[in-house]
């Protein structure tokens, strides 16, 4: 997933990379809600969704053959 799809609708990404993951970054969802809202968990899952019919695997660099 680029960086802009995974921004689309207020969130933020941060690259995090690790030593196993170079490519790793946290996507921080930015609901400004408190997590005892009760909208907080519809909204955590609607965005989980949407990232996830986004996501396709890429190889890495390293990876191509």
């Amino acid at each position: 997933m680029s960086v802009l799809d995974a921004e689309r609708d207020g969130r933020t990404v941060r690259a995090t990379p690790t030593e196993e993951n170079p490519y790793h970054a946290d996507i921080h969802l930015n609901l400004g809600l408190e997590r005892g809202d009760e909208r907080w968990k519809s909204e955590q899952k609607a965005h989980a969704i949407q990232l996830a019919r986004r996501a396709e695997w890429r190889d890495g660099p390293d990876d191509e053959g």
